[in-house]
């Protein structure tokens, strides 16, 4: 009896795994497009052997009871294996063909009939075909042990999504102006908030008041918005939000804008980037006016959620788990070994490759310009062991929900859960924001030992440079009962870092003026000796003026001037926003006290809003790809169901032939001005594109 058991068990799970070695192939290349041909197969497999169970279960009374001549065939057995994995594969046929948007997801029943269908004609055809068409026993066996080594090795075999090398420096073969100026340092840290560095709540950070003394700096610079994508867009372009048109992480940059970048390679710079944030990737054309882009440190993220995310919607195990279960599921098994590479503070692995960018770049003649990007302020909190405890303390006192786990992150939901308690006035929840905020200051102090690093090798070098420090955006920590950031355009979220040192910085120390992130890239061009006319931001080691300052986002808006604030929601009626709040910072520097009840806003303020508002570039151009969607969801600014589709109502998307023509437009404008060419060719490039644009109104 056991023998002719066994015998269609193994043909049972030999047929699910072949489909699932074929699914593992051919479902993941084809729609994920990275050859991840292990993990896919491996997972694949995994989800069909655990369908294949409760009929292995059922086959033994089945074949205890049944008379030796009805007893399945091991070859319809095989069939039937067959049929049960095959699903998973319909599946992800139906949505590379685009049929799925038809018949509806998973959940809808003609999607659920057209998926089983062929399994169920596989089924029919087994007992018929099974007895003369199969592998045998022989065959089976391997196949099955091939897998089952395979399954059981996985979490402990390196994956394949985290091998991301740097890329090597490769020097320009076409040639170049000659570049005669600095090499150029911009630092950008995610989620840094001003007073992080500066004031009584600073974290330790003596390389950071190192080059505050022998610098430049103010108090704190004002970002164009509260997001990742929009603050580094105004940084690296010199717009404002109106010019730049973008107003959150959803939005994706104008293939029009010109990168910083672009500017310092078209005059001989050679350019180096490397980034830890998703939104930075060159899924976006970040990359744009790179000589070499290092994204890979993100790359590995970005696999693991393109994986979960074929297997939520393609894959028996993802059927039959939430995305939460799911990504918890695969970090535990398959995966495992991410959760070791997840306790690397990234700031470390950023360090490493700046440092051995520094080298390569060092080594060549011509001046560079690096960017580099650093993640680690940004939620879930996580200080690296030398940290860890060192501002903050072990939280003692803490109600549990608050506290993360032995060698653990504060996580979004336990952010989120501190802000549940803020709504609801728990003192708890209060002491658990400012505990929050010493665990994010430890990851300031991380990153400020990381830049000391970084100082270092570029001293050592002898070469003429410049470095820049500043952030995207700031946090939230309890300021009028909120958590995190993307949430409001007050000072926590708006005041960010700014320091300026090296070769030809003036020892200026503090600015009187605010500084905006649009100056930012004037600044470093002006310093290196650029051309820079065509850019709204101003030189802050110059004379900077005292301007308006708007920030966005893609519900809220708020203008800054002379001391006072006006904050407003957008209007999809008209282009005026409904006024919310108004303060006079100049008295009221925590923005606590709004006046809007008791008076009406400054008329230099309504005024300042209006001229924003002529030059608003704002387009919706949807989120360019379902990479960016998931992005967004990696890291919360959009929940599961929040997938933004691309033709939704408003959506813009541009012609890839119309941008290539207007860039070689402006670039050869650009050219043109910079080097003082003549008048009427100006006139006629600047009427060309003029004609261009205008077809968009």
């Amino acid at each position: 009896m056991f023998r002719f058991w066994s015998r269609r068990v193994l043909a049972l799970l030999a047929g699910a795994g072949l489909v699932a070695v074929v699914d593992g192939l051919l479902q993941f290349t084809v729609k994920i497009g990275v050859w991840m041909p292990r993990e896919m197969i491996t997972t694949a497999c995994l989800g069909a052997w655990l369908i294949c169970l409760p009929f292995i279960a059922l086959l033994w009374p089945w074949l205890a009871f049944l008379d030796r001549k009805y007893r399945p065939h091991p070859g319809t057995v095989f069939w039937f294996g067959m049929a049960l994995a095959l699903p998973p594969l319909s599946a992800g046929a139906l949505e590379v063909s685009g049929f799925d948007r038809v018949l509806g997801y998973r959940g809808a029943l003609p999607f659920a009939l057209v998926t089983v269908l062929p399994s169920v004609l596989l089924i029919f055809a087994g007992r018929r075909l099974g007895p003369r068409i199969r592998p045998g026993k022989h065959l089976e066996g391997l196949l099955v042990g091939a897998l089952a080594v395979l399954l059981a090795a996985s979490p402990f075999l390196p994956l394949t999504l985290s091998r991301t090398e740097a890329p090597r420096l490769q020097l320009p073969v076409s040639p170049r102006p000659q570049a005669h100026g600095p090499d150029v340092i911009l630092i950008s840290i995610d989620t840094l908030r001003a007073d992080a560095i500066i004031g009584p709540m600073a974290a330790p950070v003596p390389n950071l008041d190192r080059l505050r003394e022998e610098g430049v700096w103010t108090r704190y610079a004002l970002s164009c918005s509260n997001q990742t994508l929009p603050g580094h867009v105004g940084m690296l372009t010199g717009m404002d939000a109106m010019e730049h048109g973008v107003r959150s992480n959803k939005n994706a940059p104008s293939g029009e804008l010109v990168w910083l970048s672009e500017r310092f390679q078209e005059q001989g710079w050679v350019t180096s980037g490397i980034i830890s944030n998703n939104l930075l990737s060159r899924n976006l054309d970040f990359d744009r006016g790179y000589d070499v882009y290092d994204d890979g440190l993100v790359n590995w993220k970005t696999r693991a959620e393109e994986l979960l995310y074929a297997l939520d919607r393609t894959a028996w195990i993802g059927w039959f788990m939430g995305p939460k279960q799911l990504n918890t599921f695969m970090h535990l098994t398959i995966m495992r070994q991410l959760r070791k590479r997840k306790r690397i503070p990234l700031g470390h692995l950023v360090t490493e490759r700046a440092l051995d960018q520094l080298d390569q770049l060092g080594a060549q003649e011509k001046p560079f310009f690096l960017f580099l990007h650093y993640m680690d302020p940004h939620a879930p909190y996580g200080p690296p062991p030398q940290w860890k405890g060192k501002l903050a303390g072990d939280g003692a006192g803490l109600p549990e929900e608050y506290l993360p786990g032995d060698n653990d992150f504060i996580h979004q939901d336990m952010v989120l859960a501190v802000e549940e308690g803020l709504k609801a006035n728990r003192s708890e929840a209060e002491e658990a924001a400012r505990w929050y905020h010493k665990v994010y200051l430890e990851e300031v102090a991380f990153v400020d030992e990381s830049l000391g690093k970084i100082l270092a090798k570029v001293e050592r070098s002898g070469r003429p440079t410049v470095v820049l420090f500043t952030a995207d955006h700031g946090e939230h920590f309890g300021e009028h009962g909120l958590m995190e950031h993307a949430n409001s355009l007050y000072q926590e979220n708006i005041y960010v870092p700014f320091v300026l040192w090296g070769d030809s910085v003036p020892d200026q120390g503090e600015l009187s003026e605010a500084v905006h992130l649009a100056d930012v890239a004037p600044t470093l061009l002006d310093l290196a000796g650029l051309w820079h006319g065509d850019l709204q931001g101003q030189v802050v080691h110059r004379q900077v003026e005292s301007k308006p300052h708007l920030s966005v986002d893609d519900q809220r808006v708020a203008v800054r001037y002379r001391g006072w604030l006006l904050k407003g929601i957008w209007q999809e009626e008209t282009k005026m926003p409904e006024f919310t709040a108004l303060f006079h910072v100049a008295e009221d520097p925590g923005e606590n006290q709004n006046l809007l009840a008791e008076q009406d806003p400054p008329e230099f303020l309504i005024e300042a809003l209006q001229d924003f508002l002529k030059r608003d570039q704002y387009r919706p151009i949807m989120a360019s790809s379902p990479q960016q969607i998931r992005d967004l969801q990696q890291l919360g600014y959009i929940d599961d169901e929040g997938e933004i589709q691309a033709g939704s109502q408003g959506a813009y998307i541009e012609n890839p032939e119309t941008i290539r023509k207007r860039r070689a437009l402006r670039k050869q404008l650009r050219q043109l001005q910079a080097e003082g060419g003549d008048a009427d060719q100006i006139k006629a490039v600047e009427a060309e594109l003029r004609a261009s644009l205008a077809g968009d109104q």
